[in-house]
């Protein structure tokens, strides 16, 4: 065997070896409850060699905490550790919601997250009441409730800021409407 294909035999030998030895590491989650359609952050440790063009893509489970069909809920280029920014799906909700980071040269993925995700559950019926997380420009409070809200309730806002335009089954329009409530009298 020639000299140059010696060294390029070590040199591909060196690059699989390094690439088969990349690990992710999931941080512990910063956060346990999320309203859904507000960002939170995912940090990871990468060791090893990841390429050049490499992704890193943070997975949330369903409800069970299976990755059967996992939702990509934040993505970032790169070949090292990150803090990537999360979406949390709008119409998530419930307990039990695990995340993990996955990359895609080399294609391998972290352990699940140790902690599950609280979406918080929209509540219908008398005397219930619903919280909205973050800055959203406007909410149907009869598709985010499933429902047909009880007939004589009022909407309150209990902080935060915006204007009420039908109650109870038109649209809210806001800035920041964390929490807003469903009362009856």
């Amino acid at each position: 065997m020639t000299k140059m294909k010696r060294t390029l035999l070590f040199s591909f030998s060196l690059i699989v070896g390094m690439i088969s030895h990349a690990q992710i590491t999931l941080d512990p989650l910063a956060v346990v409850e999320v309203c859904p359609g507000v960002s939170f952050d995912v940090s990871f440790q990468a060791t090893g060699a990841f390429l050049a063009g490499n992704n890193f893509i943070v997975e949330l489970s369903d409800a069970t905490g299976s990755f059967a069909a996992p939702s990509a809920i934040g993505t970032q280029f790169g070949t090292g550790s990150a803090l990537i920014s999360c979406n949390a799906p709008l119409g998530t909700d419930g307990p039990g919601y695990l995340v993990r980071v996955r990359s895609t040269m080399p294609v391998m993925q972290s352990a699940a997250s140790n902690t599950a995700l609280v979406f918080p559950t929209p509540d219908t019926g008398y005397g219930t009441s619903v919280s909205i997380c973050g800055i959203v420009p406007s909410v149907d409070f009869a598709t985010l409730l499933g429902g047909t809200p009880d007939p004589g309730g009022i909407w309150t806002i209990v902080q935060g800021t915006g204007t009420l335009v039908s109650p109870p089954s038109g649209l809210y329009n806001g800035v920041n409407m964390d929490p807003m409530s469903w009362s009856t009298p």
